[in-house]
């Protein structure tokens, strides 16, 4: 078991050390990106999911037509593709198919989502 120093909570200005998640089976700690605190935090985001698809009016730019039986299939999403962005208006709740159909549509992580110019609801069904 090596002295591993814990690296710092991602939260600007927060200065705590990040806390442990898990050791590996030689002992060695294996840490979160945040400290106990905001761990917590983070934790509290099931708190705001709703109990149905907030694109059930289509703004997203198609209707959901899924039946929502369970929550497991309702996804917390963070709206300009930031998952530290944690402000209740970033956040909505959407089913797992408009979830990946927005991210399918809007690219991925390292974008943004900022919307591609040629990716529209329509491309995704054309076969050339």
């Amino acid at each position: 078991m090596s002295l591993i120093k814990p690296p710092p909570c991602i939260v600007t200005g927060c200065g705590r050390n990040a806390a442990i998640k898990a050791k590996t089976t030689n002992g060695d700690p294996i840490y979160r990106n945040y400290c106990d605190k905001h761990h917590r935090m983070r934790s509290r985001i099931s708190l705001s999911k709703k109990h149905y698809c907030e694109n059930r009016y289509g703004h997203l730019g198609w209707l959901c037509t899924s039946t929502i039986i369970d929550s497991c299939q309702l996804h917390v999403d963070h709206i300009d593709g930031d998952r530290y962005n944690d402000d209740a208006s970033n956040k909505s709740t959407i089913c797992a198919n408009c979830h990946s159909l927005k991210t399918k549509l809007h690219g991925n992580h390292s974008t943004r989502y900022q919307k591609h110019a040629d990716s529209t609801f329509e491309s995704l069904f054309t076969f050339n």
